[in-house]
C-alpha cells in the first residue's frame, strides 16, 4: 500500500508542477528549472564517463567526487566567439581538479565504443 501511495503522490506533484510551469507568470522559473535539470544531467553523464577511465591508483581520490563537483559545460559566446564554455566549481579541491583534467584528457583520446 505504501508504494502505491508514494507513486500517486509523485504523480500528483509532477502534474501540479507541470501545470504551474505552464502559467505565464512562471515562465522564467520554468526555464530556470529546465536549464538546471539539463545541467545536472550533463554533469551526471560527465561523472560517469570520467569514472569509466579511472586507473586503480585514482579510485580512492575519486570516491569524493559527486555530480555537484563536476564542471558546468555549455555552448555559448565569449568575446564574440562562440564555443564550448567549461566552468569548474571554485570549491572543488585542487587535487580533484587535476584528476578531472587527467581523466578528461583520457576520454578525449579514447574513441567511443
Amino acid at each position: 500500500m505504501n508504494r502505491s501511495k508514494a507513486a500517486c503522490k509523485t504523480y500528483y506533484e509532477t502534474v501540479r508542477r507541470s501545470f504551474r510551469y505552464t502559467q505565464p507568470e512562471n515562465s522564467l522559473r520554468a526555464e530556470a528549472a529546465k536549464n538546471s535539470a539539463r545541467s545536472r544531467a550533463r554533469r551526471k553523464r560527465l561523472l560517469e564517463s570520467r569514472q569509466s577511465v579511472l586507473a586503480d591508483e585514482e579510485v580512492e581520490l575519486w570516491k569524493s567526487a559527486t555530480v555537484d563537483l563536476m564542471s558546468d559545460e555549455e555552448d555559448g559566446v565569449v568575446g564574440g566567439v562562440s564555443g564550448w564554455i567549461v566552468r569548474p566549481p571554485s570549491f572543488r579541491r585542487p587535487d580533484l581538479s587535476e584528476l578531472c583534467a587527467k581523466l578528461q584528457s583520457r576520454l578525449e583520446v579514447t574513441p567511443n565504443v
